[in-house]
């Protein structure tokens, strides 16, 4: 009979001991899952957060409030239905159950902040994060159509140099003047993608040689994609009176933006 005791004894022991050892082992994986979540490595985290929860044999207020942690960080990084509604549904347990523990109370903060701004922003149910998505693609189109038509940018430069010097050079775009520059002078056009025609001739007071700037005026076609920006500068010959016009690249474009001023066009 003693014998029988005994063992029933050591029995309970050895079951208590067995109990304390998955339990420190249960702690020592949540430790590793809290590792893992402040290195950012949300699935590590996740994979030991599981392993302690299974070596408790249930979840708990600390594990329920990693786990929302971490699925709030990657529904933040990747947003599907199915990962936000299980974030939805384990935040709602939590606040559901541990409404009234004070000692719980901060963990509880997080998980109603977390709760709040995820459904504000996705919605409660499938059918408001589906109207979302919808809401965001429109917004993407819409954003993508402003930029098909925005209008490029194209920057004139005069070069600076004795040529021509007592006379402003005009722009004409496709026929009308739009601004005269003088030596150092920028100016920059709005244009709509496409083909546009540059005139580039020179301008003075006295009309007797208005036969011959016009004769040298240069005439350039140019083409535009929507939102570009462009950098053209005036090349003009002094031997005979002739003009170019010159497509830069970025680099030489900014540094000819830096070296002149933005000409008054008001004609």
């Amino acid at each position: 009979m003693k014998l029988k005791y005994i063992f029933s004894f050591l029995l309970l022991l050895l079951m208590h001991l067995s109990l304390n050892a998955q339990t420190a082992l249960a702690k020592l994986k949540f430790e590793d899952a809290e590792i893992a979540y402040n290195n950012q490595d949300y699935v590590k985290a996740t994979q030991k957060l599981d392993e302690a929860e299974k070596l408790f044999g249930k979840s708990n207020p600390p594990i329920l409030h990693l786990r929302i942690l971490i699925l709030d960080k990657q529904v933040q990084k990747e947003t599907d239905w199915p990962s936000l509604d299980k974030l939805m549904t384990s935040c709602l347990s939590f606040l559901k159950d541990y409404e009234n523990v004070e000692a719980l109370e901060e963990k509880y903060r997080d998980v109603y902040k977390i709760y709040a701004a995820v459904t504000d922003k996705y919605g409660s149910n499938e059918e408001e994060y589906k109207a979302y998505l919808k809401k965001q693609k429109d917004k993407q189109i819409a954003i993508e159509e402003s930029e098909k038509n925005r209008p490029a940018k194209v920057y004139v430069f005069r070069q600076t140099g004795i040529g021509g010097v007592l006379s402003p050079f005009g722009v004409l775009l496709n026929k009308t003047l739009v601004c005269k520059l003088n030596n150092g002078n920028h100016t920059v056009l709005q244009l709509n993608k496409g083909e546009h025609q540059i005139r580039i001739r020179g301008f003075m007071k006295n009309n007797k040689f208005e036969k011959v700037l016009e004769k040298n005026a240069g005439e350039f076609p140019i083409s535009v994609e929507a939102g570009k920006i462009y950098f053209y500068a005036i090349r003009y010959n002094a031997w005979n009176g002739k003009f170019g016009f010159e497509l830069l690249t970025e680099e030489a474009g900014k540094k000819s933006l830096r070296e002149t001023s933005q000409a008054n066009c008001n004609l």
